[in-house]
């Protein structure tokens, strides 16, 4: 009974955990925004624990700030975060793209452009209120398979732990429907470029496409 109910508090860990860590990413806090672990926990019907223990994790993630006799914020990235993140996604991404090119089967090319016309359809349907949501996660998903095509694990490793902060910069700046079709026309030439197993076209399209 004891091991039932250890396992039903690390789903419930897991589930706040999420939850937070997503209302983050899609700014529904705000970057700076004071967070009440009491107000939390009353909203979510749990208890203060598993409150304080996601709170923790993001914490270590660099998600939220834990600042001591002030509070929980969460946490704001300046001009020079936002730069350095960038700069390391680039460095990871070419690095992998050079891996990738040589070792890509056709297979592959084929699930990258299927994934780009899921871009293509979520775009297409923005003809009312745009879905920013749905596009950024096909925009994650399209990228850490191009990772994967790496087959390094370390790579795919450190693009995870400088994603999460890369998603909350983009939020705070490319919501807007303009900045993702861009976005999506770039996806198609690195796409290309893998499919014409052109090294140098590809690291051209991938720096471009993170500099944008």
């Amino acid at each position: 009974m004891a091991e039932l109910l250890s396992i039903e508090h690390s789903e419930l860990g897991e589930k706040v955990y999420n939850l937070i860590r997503q209302q983050i990413l899609l700014r529904h806090f705000q970057a700076g925004e004071k967070l009440d672990i009491y107000r939390l926990a009353d909203q979510l019907g749990v208890s203060r624990t598993p409150v304080k223990d996601a709170v923790n994790r993001l914490a270590l993630e660099g998600l939220i700030e834990i600042v001591p006799r002030r509070g929980t914020f969460v946490t704001k990235f300046g001009p020079r975060d936002i730069e350095e993140l960038f700069d390391a996604r680039c460095m990871v991404e070419l690095w992998a793209a050079q891996k990738a090119i040589k070792r890509v089967t056709d297979g592959e090319i084929r699930e990258l452009e299927q994934l780009v016309r899921e871009g293509a359809k979520i775009l297409k349907k923005a003809d009312g209120e745009f879905d920013y949501e749905s596009f950024s996660a096909f925009n994650a998903r399209l990228h850490r398979r191009m990772l994967e095509l790496s087959g390094s694990r370390k790579l795919v490793d450190i693009y995870d732990s400088l994603h999460t902060h890369v998603q909350v910069t983009r939020a705070m700046s490319q919501r807007a429907l303009e900045a993702c079709q861009l976005a999506q026309a770039e996806h198609e030439k690195i796409v290309e470029a893998y499919k014409q197993r052109e090294l140098k076209k590809l690291k051209a399209a991938i720096t471009t496409h993170l500099e944008s």
